[in-house]
């Protein structure tokens, strides 16, 4: 069973595309991840950490 469009849209009223590349919403994506990661809900990579992630360039 397929989920509707209009369950989904009612779902997720506040996800608009336009809104993703925002530093608001990655600020609040960062802040959501933290709070997981102190509940123990998601383990970070040894040496990892949200706030400093590994340089692109290696």
């Amino acid at each position: 069973m397929k989920p509707s469009k209009e369950l989904t849209e009612k779902s997720a009223p506040s996800l608009k595309t336009s809104s993703i590349n925002t530093p608001e919403f990655h600020k609040s994506v960062a802040e959501e991840l933290k709070d997981w990661v102190q509940k123990g809900h998601l383990k970070l990579a040894k040496g990892n950490t949200i706030s400093n992630p590994p340089s692109p360039k290696e």
